[in-house]
């Protein structure tokens, strides 16, 4: 016996949340907020990014430009600075390794505005909550590794190490 007014529910009909239809037949789709197609968004801007930075850090190092905003031992003056300066020059070689730097900081941008996301909106999603929490730490350590790469005058073990831990970005 029902205790509230019962109705059998048409099966072939959606339910509304706000504007995401849900279709009342599959219990496994989940109603995500409008605000889940940022997400996508966000994740889509950052592999862009991810691969011109990649691009752009080969770049950097053929044209031997990693220490072109200081020399080894300066420590704030050489990174995150470019020569003491928050602008670079206009030599090519401060130009080319500061464009690195910038494309690398929106990238950590990007992917710290994913990880916030995927907490919010897909904790319950191990898979996306881990690879947006990893790659934004990930991005983190490279730009510290970057940092040492300079400081210790482009030492081959860390040249070698920093795009490696690019590619697991």
């Amino acid at each position: 016996m029902c205790g509230v007014v019962c109705a059998p529910v048409d099966p072939t009909k959606s339910l509304q949340f706000g504007k995401v239809p849900v279709n009342a037949t599959s219990p496994s789709v989940s109603a995500r907020p409008p605000i889940a197609s940022w997400y996508r968004w966000l994740a889509l801007a950052a592999l862009i990014v991810t691969v011109l930075l990649v691009v752009l850090g080969g770049i950097v190092r053929v044209s031997g430009s990693g220490l072109g905003c200081g020399p080894a031992g300066s420590g704030v003056h050489g990174w995150p600075l470019c020569e003491g300066g928050v602008i670079p020059g206009a030599d090519a070689e401060e130009m080319t390794e500061y464009s690195h730097r910038a494309l690398a900081s929106s990238l950590g941008v990007l992917l710290l505005l994913l990880a916030g996301f995927a907490i919010k909106l897909y904790r319950s999603d191990r898979r996306v909550l881990t690879l947006s929490v990893g790659a934004a730490a990930l991005v983190i350590f490279e730009g510290l590794l970057g940092a040492l790469v300079v400081e210790h005058d482009l030492h081959p073990v860390l040249v070698a190490v920093h795009p490696g831990i690019a590619m697991l970005v």
